[in-house]
């Protein structure tokens, strides 16, 4: 009996509140407002290319697709897919001319980075390995789009990627910030 008494005040209340002349009126003033703080994140992930379907890139520049997996803080183990667009700079360096990274959470919630092109990004192949042509490479990213608990995040990360231009897989490991959308609350501007 107590619940269905709860239930009808409430929907009591709520009909007053739909009323625009009623003094339980909500302010058309309020809004929903977030406090948003920026908190470390590093993760690590592999990778493995993939192949290209069409020509995505610039002329001149070479692209390049990813999947992998990983694990890192905010995230827990992920998935990712990434389309990067690479030109040679000289004997044994390469660097990006774009880049994206997506990251899918298990639970689904997406956040996609952009490569930040006002940073210079490096790679260095090393061919005093051969037959193996081990590589680095070092670029940051800003956070571009966002699904779920990451729908309108900021951030910045600094990754490095390590791998041999001969065989398929990568690793790379990541460090930065990110939003964390803190509670939604009720303010009056």
């Amino acid at each position: 009996m107590r619940i269905r008494t709860q239930v009808s005040v409430l929907a009591a209340v709520a009909a007053m509140g739909c009323a625009p002349d009623s003094p339980v009126a909500i302010d058309q003033q309020m809004v929903l407002s977030r406090t948003v703080k920026m908190v470390p994140a590093k993760g690590q992930h592999t990778n493995e290319r993939v192949p290209v379907v069409g020509d995505p890139c610039p002329d001149g520049a070479v692209a390049t697709a990813a999947v992998g997996s990983g694990i890192g803080s905010h995230l827990g183990r992920y998935t990712l897919e990434s389309l990067s667009c690479g030109v040679v700079t000289g004997l044994g360096t390469f660097a990006f001319v774009s880049s994206e990274i997506t990251w899918t959470a298990a639970n689904g919630d997406k956040i996609s980075w952009g490569l930040d092109l006002t940073v210079p990004n490096v790679g260095v192949v090393d061919f005093g390995s051969l037959p193996l042509l081990p590589f680095t490479w070092m670029g940051e990213y800003d956070v571009v789009a966002g699904t779920g608990r990451f729908e309108g995040a900021t951030g910045h990360m600094a990754q490095e990627v390590t791998g041999d231009l001969t065989l398929p897989r990568g690793e790379a490991s990541w460090e930065g910030t990110i939003s964390s959308p803190g509670s939604i609350k009720w303010a009056n501007p």
